[in-house]
């Protein structure tokens, strides 16, 4: 594999028929507007990537423009970015609570020349940044058509597309000073969903078995490299909740049938001895979590231990 989009089409052909690919819970459902349940592995996921590729293509954006995507964390990001990966173009993942000077530098800065943004958003993006053409998610595919690219493309564009070619730029949250810009390659992600997959003792991911739960934003490395990536290499499910909610994490968890919560940080603490009892699972092994999260931030003693498996203890 050299590229996201190619991993992501290996995925779906050796996925099982009945595997879920993307897994939409209630709570981020009613968030977002948009229909509760799995999107299902197969022709039909595949057949909403590959029309967005072709509006792009038939746009004129390619290997070495770059577009921002303004999407929150709902499963279009995920459709545009793959779709935009096939073509070489690398992805701007936007926060959508960047103030109004933070959203222009990172339009300037990155040289974006389109933005695809919600409606609510689509206005801001265009009158703030000023060189970047704003499409409003949904005007795309099908009978719609992408506005043309209006920038050449950049500097090695004539190189063959594969795993050095720029996948992402994701920007720092700028604490200390103006945020600052990485460019990640397809190696990266590719390297990152291996090596996840690959963890075994610390943290074994059962090929086209985990069900895979992140409450975290899309446009952080963390949830789009390793959690989205684990899921296109080892197969399984990804969980994309719009954020995170505590008093219904645990009502998320149970209807999804998660099996990993993927990086939870500091927030286990407040989930375990928070969260009301008619969320948290009632016996011994109802749920057999492995959570991905910081080395010290380990259950084994915790009172409410069966609800996590500790990679360390293995418990």
């Amino acid at each position: 594999m050299s590229t996201v989009h190619a991993l992501f089409t290996r995925s779906l052909r050796h996925a099982r028929r009945s595997a879920d690919f993307l897994f939409t819970d209630a709570v981020t459902a009613s968030a977002y507007g948009i229909s509760h349940g799995a999107d299902r592995v197969g022709r039909e996921r595949a057949a909403q990537v590959e029309p967005l590729r072709r509006a792009y293509a038939a746009a004129g954006y390619g290997h070495g423009h770059r577009v921002g995507l303004l999407l929150e964390n709902r499963p279009a990001f995920l459709l545009h970015w793959f779709a935009l990966n096939a073509l070489g173009v690398s992805v701007v993942p936007i926060h959508a609570d960047l103030r109004a000077a933070e959203l222009r530098y990172l339009i300037e800065h990155s040289e974006i020349v389109l933005a695809v943004a919600l409606p609510a958003h689509a206005l801001g993006a265009t009158k703030r940044g000023g060189r970047a053409a704003t499409l409003r998610h949904g005007h795309l595919g099908g009978r719609y058509r992408c506005c043309r690219a209006r920038r050449a493309l950049r500097r090695g564009a004539s190189e063959p597309l594969g795993n050095d070619s720029e996948c992402a730029l994701l920007y720092t949250s700028g604490t200390t000073g103006r945020p600052k810009g990485c460019m990640l390659s397809n190696r990266y992600f590719l390297d990152a969903g291996r090596w996840y997959a690959g963890l075994g003792h610390l943290c074994t991911v059962r090929p086209d078995a985990e069900r895979v739960i992140t409450p975290l934003p899309l446009t952080h490395m963390n949830a789009m490299a390793f959690s989205t990536m684990v899921v296109l290499t080892a197969g399984g499910c990804l969980v994309q909740l719009d954020r995170f909610h505590p008093g219904s994490w645990w009502r998320s968890v149970r209807d999804s049938g998660a099996t990993i919560v993927h990086y939870l940080g500091v927030m286990p603490a407040m989930l375990l001895s928070a969260a009301p009892s008619g969320d948290r699972p009632r016996a011994r092994g109802a749920h057999r979590l492995r959570r991905r999260g910081r080395p010290h931030s380990c259950t084994r003693h915790s009172r409410h231990a069966s609800a996590f498996r500790c990679s360390r203890h293995g418990r």
